[in-house]
């Protein structure tokens, strides 16, 4: 029976470009749009959603997926096992939300599942539909940052300051936007790139987002050559000295006496990992622990007097700061192996962006959201269960996947050779016999 030409095309044994884009778009847009209409008060629910859909969407594609089902099994069971030896031994000697913290579990496993089955789904899609399911992505992202630029944002917005629809604030939106605009700027050439990282400077200096700023650094460092870069620095400098600096100055005041709030909880973030590091040899305070146990850090007092609230208390305002202060040295040296990663990843882009390294999209995508997780690890981060996180867990399922893929290829390839080479000399055989015949 004879199926729907876009149906095969989005569903076959080859996801296309609608099935991609679409997740894709899923994942970076549905979880902070829960939170900004007031479905939810975090990201946790959409990324819950998300990754349901993730998973239903890839049901038809597991039995294609052979002893990884039982890969991931034991990966999510060793992580669940951690977590829980981790919260019984923390419940035996300090007060713990153990609801909270079980409660937890469940969006743990949605994401580590999902990512797992997206990282698939996009490594086994077509080169051509993962390339376009990126640039679609990009090109709503753009089309967020502009209609922000306008000021065009739904009346629900009045409750945060500088929206980016569906993104509560800048710094979220380029948390999204930064993975799409790496990728781009890799695969890229000649005035294109340049077009697109103009581009994204404008972005981030419209939108007044220092986070947006940093992570333009991170990829102008990558895909500018080396001989470049300083002229690029000089040329930001010059430019720095002509416009007004002072909303990014107090952002990157830290001392003392720092009066800003986004500021003042950059500082409490590393002050919760000192204050987690040098208690009881580093346990942590466990999982989703962090404003519920309470802090004694300074920070966190100046911050409270400031607004009556602990503002993003919750979080630690980056990745590694949440990380460390509930896992102790367990999330160091999880991070210090996410570094390792990061740092391979960079390398690999650096190279592809230059052209001597030609990786399929799929793994290009996979580098660079490894790469720009390092702005939400350490500039400003949105919790554990974000759509950001699940597409880190896609990636990182994407690069385990690349041995035993290129072998696959590899074998493909030699076929298809062997194929063509067979064509070949069957055609000389038949010209020589006719040329013989003639003769």
């Amino acid at each position: 029976m004879s199926t729907s030409p876009i149906i095969d095309v989005a569903f076959g044994k080859r996801p296309g470009k609608i099935l991609l884009g679409g997740l894709l778009a899923l994942v970076l847009f549905l979880p902070t749009l829960t939170f900004y209409i007031g479905v939810a008060t975090s990201m946790a629910l959409g990324a819950c959603a998300v990754a349901v859909v993730v998973i239903l969407a890839s049901l038809s594609r597991f039995q294609t997926f052979g002893s990884a089902r039982l890969s991931i099994g034991a990966l999510i069971a060793m992580a669940l096992a951690a977590v829980l030896v981790h919260l019984v031994i923390a419940a035996l000697m300090r007060p713990v939300d153990v609801v909270r913290a079980s409660l937890s579990l469940i969006p743990l496993v949605l994401v580590l599942l999902s990512g797992f089955c997206l990282g698939r789904l996009m490594r086994a899609g077509r080169h051509a539909a993962t390339e376009g399911a990126v640039y679609f992505c990009l090109a709503l992202s753009c089309v967020s940052g502009l209609v922000a630029l306008f000021g065009l944002v739904p009346p629900n917005s009045g409750a945060y300051f500088k929206p980016v629809f569906p993104f509560t604030e800048p710094s979220h939106f380029a948390l999204s936007f930064l993975p799409v605009f790496m990728y781009a700027c890799v695969r890229l050439n000649g005035r294109a790139k340049v077009a697109v990282l103009l581009g994204g400077l404008f972005m981030g200096w419209s939108l007044e987002s220092l986070t947006l700023i940093v992570g333009w650094l991170l990829v102008a460092f990558i895909c500018v050559r080396k001989s470049s870069i300083a002229l690029m620095l000089a040329a930001l400098a010059l430019l720095g000295t002509q416009l007004d600096l002072s909303y990014y100055l107090d952002r990157l005041d830290f001392g003392g006496d720092a009066q800003n709030v986004s500021a003042l909880v950059y500082v409490q973030g590393w002050q919760l990992v000192v204050e987690s590091l040098g208690g009881p040899p580093g346990r942590g305070i466990k999982m989703q622990q962090l404003g519920v146990q309470g802090s004694h850090v300074e920070a966190a007092d100046l911050i409270f007097a400031t607004l009556g609230e602990s503002s993003n208390l919750l979080d630690g305002g980056f990745t590694f700061a949440k990380l460390v202060s509930e896992f102790g040295v367990l999330g160091l040296l999880l991070t210090i192996s996410y570094l390792v990663l990061a740092h391979r990843c960079a390398l690999a882009l650096r190279c592809s962006s230059r052209g001597s390294l030609e990786e399929m999209p799929a793994t290009t995508l996979a580098q660079c959201v490894v790469v720009c997780f390092l702005v939400e690890m350490f500039v400003r981060g949105e919790g554990y269960f974000s759509g950001t996180t699940l597409l880190l867990c896609a990636a990182v399922t994407i690069l385990s996947m690349q041995p035993e893929s290129q072998a696959q290829e590899a074998k493909v390839s030699g076929r298809r050779s062997v194929r063509r080479g067979g064509g070949r000399s069957l055609t000389m055989a038949a010209t020589g016999l006719e040329r013989r015949k003639t003769a």
